[in-house]
Order: C-alpha cells, then sequence, then structure tokens
C-alpha cells in the first residue's frame, strides 16, 4: 500500500489514530473509579460515565491494531534477534522501572511511611502484576510481541480466504464466547488460554491496512461498527447500577466493532493525507503519557481529594482529561530530551 507519509515516513492515518486511541485510555481512566464506586440510581450523569467508560475502551484495540498495522506489514522483517534485543526491551525497561516506582508510591499511600521494605515489597509487586493497573497493557503487549513472529509467517503466507477465516475464528473465540459468557454464565469456550481478543486487534489493524479500501470489507465494518456503537450507547443510558462492564469490555464485540470502525473511517480519511504537526508531537509522546498520567490522576484522587462526579459529568470528564494529558505531555516532552531517560518514555 502506498500510504503518503510525512515527517522521516510516518504514516498520517496512524498518527491520528494513537492520538484518538491515547485519549480514549485517559478517558476510561477518568471514569474508570467514579463509575466503580458509583452510589446514585440509574440516571443521565451515570449514563454519561458509563458512555464514556465504553468510549475509553476503544483505546486498547486502537492500540493493539496499530501494532498489527505496523508489525505485520510485507516490509517488515521480524526476526528473532530483533525481537529479543529490540523491541521487547522497548517494552520490558518501562514496565520494570516506573511499575516499581509506582508500587514505591502505592505502598506510600497505603502506609504513609517510607522504610527500606517497601523495596523488596514493591519488586514483588511488579513480578506479581500488582503495580499500578495501567500497566497490565505492557505484561499484555509482551505476551503479543512473543507470538509476531508467529503471525507475521502467517500474514505473509495465507491466501486472503484464509485471512477472512482467521478473522472470523478469533472473533468468535476472542469475543463472542466470553460475552456468551459474561451474559449467560455459561463457561463455552476453546482450550486456548491465551488472551485472543488482544491478538484479535493486531490482526484486524493489519487487515484493515491492507483490505481496507475492499467494498465487502468496508461494508461489513461500517454496518457492524454502526450497531455496536447504537447497543454500547443504548445500554449505557438504560442499564442498572454495576452493569456497565457486562458490554463495555475490551473482549467485547461490540467494542471491537466500534473500535475498528474509528479505524477505518481515518484509514479512509487520512491514508492520503496528512495530519498538523501538533497531534505528531503528541503522538511522539503517547507512550509516555500513557505510563505517567495515573501520577496526576493518582494525586488527585487520593491527595487532594477531588473526584469528578463532584462536579457536572459535561463539564468535569473532559476537564479531568486534559488535566491528565497536558502536564504529562509537557513532562514527557522535556523528557525525552534527557538522554536515559528517554528511553522510558
Amino acid at each position: 500500500m502506498n500510504n503518503k507519509t510525512i515527517n522521516k515516513g510516518r504514516i498520517a492515518y496512524i498518527e491520528a489514530i494513537r492520538c484518538i486511541a491515547l485519549f480514549f485510555v485517559v478517558l476510561a481512566h477518568v471514569v474508570a473509579i467514579p463509575v466503580q464506586k458509583w452510589s446514585g440510581e440509574t440516571g443521565v450523569e451515570y449514563g454519561l460515565y458509563v458512555i464514556c467508560y465504553a468510549i475509553g475502551n476503544f483505546g486498547v484495540p486502537l492500540f493493539l491494531m496499530i501494532t498489527g498495522t505496523l508489525l505485520l506489514q510485507r516490509d517488515k522483517n521480524i526476526t528473532l534477534d530483533k525481537l529479543f534485543h529490540k523491541m521487547l526491551p522497548r517494552i520490558l525497561v518501562p514496565l520494570v522501572v516506573w511499575g516499581f516506582i509506582f508500587a514505591c508510591l502505592e505502598i506510600y499511600f497505603e502506609t504513609r511511611s517510607i522504610n527500606f521494605s517497601m523495596i523488596p515489597d514493591a519488586v514483588l509487586r511488579v513480578l506479581n502484576k500488582e503495580s499500578w493497573g495501567h500497566l497490565w497493557y505492557l505484561y499484555m503487549l509482551i505476551g503479543v510481541y512473543l507470538f509476531l513472529p508467529v503471525l507475521k509467517v502467517m500474514a505473509n503466507n495465507l491466501s486472503e480466504k484464509f485471512h477472512l477465516y482467521l478473522c472470523i475464528v478469533l472473533f468468535i473465540l476472542g469475543y463472542v464466547f466470553p460475552q456468551i459468557n459474561i451474559l449467560f454464565g455459561t463457561t463455552i469456550t476453546v482450550n486456548a488460554p491465551l488472551p485472543l481478543c488482544h491478538f484479535a486487534c493486531v490482526w484486524y489493524g493489519y487487515c484493515i491496512n491492507r483490505f481496507g479500501d475492499r467494498k465487502r470489507v468496508k461494508q461489513v465494518i461500517y454496518g457492524f461498527g454502526t450497531i455496536s456503537i447504537l447497543v454500547l450507547v443504548i445500554f449505557s443510558l438504560f442499564s442498572g447500577h454495576g452493569q456497565y462492564s457486562v458490554l463495555a469490555r475490551y473482549d467485547g464485540p461490540f467494542v471491537v466493532g466500534a473500535s475498528a470502525l474509528i479505524y477505518l473511517v481515518v484509514f479512509q480519511l487520512l491514508k492520503d493525507g496528512q495530519i498538523p504537526k501538533i497531534l505528531l508531537l503528541l503522538a511522539d509522546c503517547s507512550f509516555g503519557i500513557y505510563l505517567l498520567h495515573p501520577v496526576i490522576m493518582n494525586v488527585l484522587y487520593k491527595v487532594v481529594k477531588l473526584q469528578p462526579t463532584q462536579f457536572p459529568a459535561l463539564i468535569s470528564i473532559p476537564i479531568c482529561a486534559l488535566i491528565f494529558i497536558i502536564p504529562t505531555w509537557l513532562g514527557v516532552a522535556i523528557a525525552k530530551k534527557i538522554p536515559f531517560i528517554r528511553k522510558l518514555v
């Protein structure tokens, strides 16, 4: 595919989706804790929070689709040497360093004291995936990266028919079965312990990039994506307290359907276009913003004791999202100019 690239070979629609996905992730974090602790009845305010939570969950599938687009394309070579010496360390080193720092901060929030015993405790929390919750994505991404060479071989050698077959199988095993199990309390499964929904998103990103111009592909994604958004919005407005996560899940078929629609729309609009430089700068800092914005969030929620629910949702949610993003963006932009530290953001 001949994508018009900008600024040293960067692809416009990829960078735009990266910015959108970052905002969605931050949005989910803004509303997640208030929604979980919500004590009021079903109403418009609660519905707005749940809609934002559902929209926020589009961020992870979009990031994984970017991974598939960039790493599974035909001209991309993934050797085991490159995987273990370059790709995995880029994820593992920030995970260990920031995971340890965040674990220490959480221990301090819990005990209000600083002592040497927090060091082994923090290390153990990182090993047990018990540091700050948003780091689950990096643990998951390591698993996805380990299987990328296999996906790459499949991407290079499968016929179009088998590309479609794999899309359908991953959708059924990774999304349909988990959703049925949640809705009806069943245990329908196939003996595949891997998080297939995450592999599905990687594969879908690659397939949209390769086949996104096909009429049938666009019809399926536009149709199911539109239905997915309607279902999520309607369910958010009319679901009862505590039911917000039944459909708005990373492994929910409607979440991936809506995410694929957003991905395809941006792909169609910007595959031969450009985006403003400010969005390129934001995309440059997206990884660091993802890692560090919970610092501001935790200070706001745990130290200042300020919750978005103290103000009208239409005001507090976007303002909190900007408060989490903008200062973190500035800090990351500075950190990226400092040797050694820039490798952590």
